[in-house]
């Protein structure tokens, strides 16, 4: 990092931060781009250095110049030469651009991607975003994170990658696809300079869908002849017969400004036509993809069905089929429903549910979310979720709270959580939580509110798609950045539920207890390092369980002995270098030595007494005094035998 001296910052996103710098050693003007480390798997990981080792053997003149990388403890850091701006900010400002000005752009991206095809990558990722202009008009292609390097033997691919306004036919029919989806974008880029829109233009993606798989572009008409011909040769919506190497070097829009920088060593570059054994291979590929895909959906059909045949006991009987002898599952809910409806709250005993009553919440939980832990949600579908949820989120922050307070919607949307997309959930709770976040709302209005998301049950709900999303950790048992920062937002919105009414707290208690959540949510406090807040959240509330429902402290209990050595664990909150999570821990402690006292007795030492002393200390009021509250207490009680007066 020394090596370089930051003049500001050009940008900021998920991605990270790019910075405009100089070069220390010879005054260039350069881009650095810092990709944090904190919170991403090492599956990001390495596909980021996947990313970078694409870029760095890189060399032509329409494709942005890796100059270095290198990494730090925290980061990866990627300096890139700088450009002007992007050709998103050219349209924005300009609405469209004059045919000349444009084809220069359209020729410098088919240099660019002639250049990728012949070394076999596809960029995938093509938009005005990802072209960046010099200062003297030079379009530079950049972003790679979507790119792929083909193999000798490949010919096809089938994962989903692009941003939808610029992804090919093939690209929504989800079926096997070649270098040509770059050729489409870039007929999408071409048709937007000149037109000032893309082809297919809507703000829903179910729409876009529909638009690009079935409706006919509408072509200008103040374009020459030889520009019109090119925009319907690559917005070809069949890839068989789409403008594409080499026939698209000759077309006389483009033809002698094309700059061809090849690479001698690549021996069947995708630029060049097929054999015909290649072909063969090829369609091979696609058959065998197809069949795949086919295959999958059978699997899961009949997977399907035979839960369907589990689950209807009398149609199997009728259908002559052999069932399990003693089994009905439905005499078993019958018992199940009335044996629920005998469980008080008020029980001062450990309400230990069966395997039945698990059963029955989670086909509950599932249905009210539509989930099917065996169908693969597209990421088109989690696009059109996201735009809708901040459709919804928009009408609140302007004071329409309306839709909050219908049943029948807020049910609706709760399908959105069938996808378990991290973002999608996070804007859900997100969602949910404005209408407190909204001045001009009275106590009344946020009292009804409360009461229908009760009613709705919003927050079993959302701790059914929480735990399965804690179950999608990667081989070390982490979860990626998006993730984290959806519990983060579903645990906030549940925390200030359960908070704000009994009734939330109870609800959270029965299913975390019957859906055995207790493992999860020793799980999450173990999140502190890489999401403080969401541990604060989930001491929150287990400290509200301790003061308001006693009854159940064991399922507190059991959360804190889920931990290898609880008593480290504390320890290590209390002493944190967060004041949230330490002044919470305080809490829990002398809630745990009220109500927990065999877990609190087993755990309590002289190195907690001093931390504890310590914090009496502390120059925040709050905790200088829930301190000394808890030394206090401990003194005048009988059961905290271990403590040293």
């Amino acid at each position: 990092m020394e090596k370089y001296m930051v003049i500001g910052k050009i940008g900021e996103g998920s991605f990270g931060r790019v910075y405009k710098v100089k070069s220390r050693a010879n005054d260039e003007i350069v881009a650095l781009k810092l990709i944090t480390k904190c919170g991403r798997s090492q599956r990001e990981l390495t596909n980021l250095r996947k990313e970078c080792e694409i870029q760095r053997r890189l060399f032509h003149p329409n494709i942005i110049k890796m100059l270095d990388s290198f990494e730090t403890d925290n980061e990866i850091a990627v300096v890139t030469e700088f450009a002007y701006q992007d050709l998103y900010k050219t349209l924005a400002k300009a609405g469209y651009l004059r045919e000349e000005k444009a084809a220069k752009i359209i020729c410098d991206l088919i240099s660019a991607l002639y250049y990728l095809h012949s070394n076999r990558v596809i960029h995938r990722d093509l938009k005005p975003q990802n072209v960046l202009l010099s200062e003297d008009g030079v379009a530079k292609l950049c972003d790679f994170g979507f790119a792929r390097s083909m193999s000798t033997g490949t010919h096809v691919l089938t994962s989903i990658k692009g941003t939808p306004l610029y992804m090919a036919p093939e690209l929504m029919e989800e079926s096997p696809y070649d270098h040509n989806v770059d050729l489409w974008s870039l007929g999408c880029i071409a048709y937007e300079m000149l037109v000032g829109s893309p082809p297919f233009n809507t703000t829903s993606l179910l729409h876009l869908i529909s638009l690009i798989r079935n409706e006919s572009i509408r072509w200008p008409e103040n374009i020459s002849q030889n520009c019109q011909s090119l925009l319907k040769g690559l917005l070809n919506k069949d890839p068989t017969q789409r403008l594409t190497w080499p026939h698209l070097l000759e077309h006389p829009f483009v033809k002698g400004n094309i700059l061809i920088i090849g690479d001698k060593t690549v021996t069947t570059p995708l630029t060049a036509e097929l054999t015909v054994s290649q072909e063969m291979a090829k369609a091979m590929q696609k058959q065998d993809l197809t069949l795949l895909k086919a295959a999958t959906q059978l699997h899961r059909h009949q997977d399907r069905y035979g839960r369907y045949l589990m689950l209807n006991p009398e149609y199997v009987r009728r259908a002559n089929h052999p069932v399990r002898e003693n089994y009905d599952l439905t005499t078993n809910m019958k018992f199940l429903e009335t044996k629920m409806a005998k469980i008080s709250l008020n029980s001062k005993k450990e309400t230990l549910p069966s395997h039945l009553d698990r059963l029955k919440l989670e086909r509950e939980l599932k249905e009210a979310i539509n989930y099917d832990e065996n169908k693969t949600v597209s990421s088109i579908e989690a696009e059109e979720w996201l735009a809708f949820l901040h459709q919804s989120m928009e009408e609140v922050m302007r004071g329409d709270v309306t839709s909050m307070r219908d049943p029948a919607f807020l049910n609706m949307i709760s399908r959105s959580l069938s996808s378990i997309y991290a973002n999608v959930i996070e804007y859900f709770a997100c969602l949910f939580c404005l209408p407190f976040a909204v001045i001009t709302l009275d106590e009344t209005e946020l009292t009804k509110i409360r009461q229908v998301y009760y009613n709705v049950k919003v927050v079993p709900k959302l701790l059914y798609t929480s735990s399965i999303l804690i179950q999608k950790t990667d081989p070390e048992n982490n979860l990626n950045a998006e993730q984290l920062q959806a519990l983060e937002a579903v645990f906030l919105l549940i925390s200030n539920l359960v908070y704000s009414d009994n009734m939330f707290l109870q609800q959270f208690c029965q299913v975390s207890i019957t859906l055995s959540l207790a493992v999860k949510y020793t799980f999450i406090l173990g999140m502190r390092r890489r999401k403080i807040r969401l541990a604060i959240n989930m001491i929150c509330i287990l400290c509200h369980i301790l003061r308001q429902l006693h009854e159940y402290s064991y399922f507190v209990d059991h959360v804190i002995k889920g931990f290898e050595n609880p008593g480290a664990e504390l320890y290590s909150m209390l002493n944190s270098s967060s004041e949230g999570l330490s002044l919470r821990t305080i809490a829990l402690l002398h809630l745990m030595s009220r109500h927990c006292t065999e877990t609190f007795r087993n755990v309590w030492s002289e190195n907690f007494e001093e931390s504890v002393l310590l914090l009496t200390k502390s120059t925040n009021e709050n905790t200088k005094k829930l301190a000394e509250e808890f030394l206090d207490d401990l003194k005048k009680s009988p059961s905290t035998a271990k403590f040293s007066s």
